[in-house]
């Protein structure tokens, strides 16, 4: 391995043993939402339940139905909109299961490595900065009352990435959800660190993608 490789990886490692309290970093990231004058989300209240493996799997099954059978989405429409298709996943959730969520954005890491990285200073510029068009390197997912994470276009980016590397993969392997109860963290799986709340951030910076869906 290189110099550089090794300098790539470690500046790319976690260091903060923060970053694996996730209801740390969500309350945070609430108070940081506050203070860039979005929306007020500390009344979201956190709840103590769990959800059946078996009851889990069943909503699972129904989300992927309602986006790939039942609104013909293929896996392109969800690469790289992960703030939109969050947003309608929320509104989703909430008629068909009575599950209360909010969109939540922030960086992503697997097996202590950054995949998604943008730092809270350059989320914040470009909510102040109205031509400021560096590339997105956030990530958004979903946050329950219960802190359970569910994230439908981590796999779909993932397998986007892969295409673009040269890689030979199969769609239907990346047409899944990442459900993850953050109470019980695997240091080695995927990580999400939070750092705003809501939607109201993406109608206010300059975004280049709209997704439309019947």
């Amino acid at each position: 391995m290189t110099l550089k490789q090794n300098y790539n990886l470690l500046v790319k490692r976690i260091w903060n043993p923060k970053i694996y309290d996730y209801e740390f970093n969500f309350r945070k990231a609430i108070l940081n939402s506050l203070v860039l004058k979005l929306n007020d989300y500390s009344n979201f209240e956190i709840k103590n339940y769990q959800i059946a493996p078996d009851e889990k799997q069943k909503i699972i099954d129904i989300i992927l139905y309602h986006f790939y059978e039942k609104k013909n989405l293929e896996i392109e429409d969800l690469t790289l909109k992960c703030f939109w298709i969050s947003n309608i996943l929320r509104d989703f959730l909430k008629e068909a299961f009575g599950i209360n969520s909010i969109v939540t954005t922030g960086n992503v890491y697997v097996n202590k490595l950054r995949v998604n990285y943008e730092s809270y200073s350059s989320i914040r510029k470009r909510l102040l900065i109205a031509d400021y068009i560096a590339p997105i390197k956030f990530h958004t997912w979903l946050t329950l009352d219960n802190l359970d994470v569910i994230d439908l276009t981590l796999a779909p980016n993932m397998w986007i990435d892969g295409i673009k590397n040269g890689s030979i993969l199969n769609r239907k392997d990346y047409e899944k959800i990442v459900w993850n109860s953050t109470k019980k963290t695997d240091k080695k799986g995927i990580i999400y660190e939070p750092k705003i709340i809501g939607y109201e951030y993406f109608n206010k910076i300059n975004v280049p993608i709209r997704l439309l869906m019947s």
